[in-house]
């Protein structure tokens, strides 16, 4: 199968471009004017920041996960997790605006 054959390679290309987001945790302003084209608004740094840090590390770890042999099973148990914890955090708060009709 072609995912499980290459799986490495697709890790590492995609880590490195992913990583790139570091950018914006430590040149927010460059980033957000050169690569997001969209005017860089000084109240929201700490927000570009935490961005550019949370997904310039998973780039990280998707580079990690390339050269292990078991990383691409841990790394996707990461993203399970993680991505069901934000479920878990955010579906409450959905609930609460659809019965405000808030939307």
């Amino acid at each position: 199968m072609f995912f499980t054959k290459y799986v490495e390679k697709m890790l590492l290309i995609t880590g490195i471009g992913t990583s790139a987001a570091l950018a914006y945790a430590f040149f927010p302003q460059w980033a957000v004017n050169n690569i997001g084209q969209l005017p860089y608004l000084e109240q929201d740094f700490v927000f570009y920041q935490h961005w550019g840090i949370m997904v310039g590390m998973m780039g990280v770890m998707m580079i990690g996960a390339a050269s292990s042999p078991n990383g691409a099973k841990v790394l996707c148990s990461t993203q399970r997790l993680r991505r069901g914890l934000w479920c878990c955090c955010l579906l409450p708060i959905l609930a609460i605006h659809i019965s405000m009709d808030l939307f």
